[in-house]
C-alpha cells in the first residue's frame, strides 16, 4: 500500500480491504457494492487496486498483518473462551488454541533448538590420554586383534598410462 493511501485515505484502504476480503470469500459484485456503499464498477476497481497494493507488501508488512489477524481472532474469541456458561465456550477455546499453534508455526517458535555437540582436538586428546592412563593399552590391542585384517601389497606405479574406462 502506498503511504499516500495510508495517510490520506484510511477509509479508502478499509473499503478496498473489505471488498477484497468479501470477493475472496465468494461474494458477488452486487453484494460487495452494497456492503461497501459503491457501484459495482467501483467495487471491481477497489478489488483490483487492493490486489495490486497487496502485491507490493514487504515481508515485514505481511508479518505485521499476520500478527494483527492472530490478535483479532484471539480477541474476538477470548470472552466466550473464558465464559464457561457460553454456548461457544469450547469452540472459542479450540479456535484460540488453533490460532496460537498457527502463530507458533508461522514464527518458528516450535522448531528445535540447534545444539552444537562436540569437542576440540585438544579436548579429545586429553580425554584419550586420561582413558589410556586408566585402562592401559590392552583394550586397544584387543580391538586391533579382533579387527579384520586386509591382506594387501603396495604396488609401485609404473610409467604406463592407463584409463579406468
Amino acid at each position: 500500500m502506498t503511504s499516500h493511501l495510508k495517510a490520506g485515505r484510511p477509509d479508502l484502504v478499509e473499503r478496498r480491504a473489505k471488498a477484497l476480503t468479501m470477493r475472496n470469500a465468494g461474494a458477488t459484485w452486487p453484494r460487495i457494492a452494497e456492503a461497501t456503499g459503491v457501484s459495482e464498477q467501483q467495487a471491481r476497481n477497489d478489488v483490483t487496486k487492493a490486489i495490486k497494493e497487496n502485491v507490493h507488501i514487504t515481508a515485514e508488512q505481511m508479518l505485521d498483518r499476520q500478527k494483527g489477524i492472530f490478535n483479532d481472532i484471539i480477541r474476538v474469541n477470548y470472552p466466550a473462551a473464558m465464559d464457561r456458561a457460553s454456548p461457544n465456550h469450547h469452540e472459542a477455546q479450540a479456535r484460540i488454541l488453533e490460532t496460537l499453534r498457527d502463530e507458533a508455526r508461522l514464527f518458528g517458535l516450535n522448531r528445535p533448538a540447534k545444539l552444537e555437540i562436540g569437542i576440540t582436538e585438544a579436548e579429545f586428546g586429553k580425554a584419550a590420554a586420561e582413558l589410556l592412563a586408566v585402562t592401559g593399552s590392552a583394550p586397544l590391542l584387543e580391538l586391533v586383534r579382533d579387527a579384520d585384517v586386509l591382506d594387501a601389497e603396495v604396488i609401485e606405479p609404473s610409467g604406463e598410462k592407463w584409463a579406468n574406462l
